[in-house]
């Protein structure tokens, strides 16, 4: 891709090349910053509502961890979830 600034910088032309086939695109990458997760995970990632007091709580303890919400919330879930299919 080119860029080129004319007549004083005032327009441009973008030059470029189409390719063939669509662009390689990593949705599995872990995304930095306190809400973490991937492209794929904020997309379709889906969990039932929960209280405004559940989720402040979530996210003070993800604070303390010093994980991502994403990464807090998802082994959170799968301790509740083993210990509970463990039972009979």
């Amino acid at each position: 891709m080119k860029l080129e600034w004319i007549i004083g910088g005032v327009f441009y032309v973008i030059e470029y090349r189409v390719g063939e086939g669509e662009p390689f695109a990593d949705l599995d990458f872990e995304i930095p910053g306190v809400r973490g997760g991937s492209h794929r995970t904020r997309y379709y990632g889906t969990l039932e509502g929960v209280t405004a007091e559940a989720k402040t709580m979530a996210q003070a303890a993800c604070a303390k961890s010093g994980k991502s919400l994403h990464r807090w919330l998802d082994e959170a879930v799968r301790q509740a979830a083993a210990r509970d299919l463990e039972r009979k």
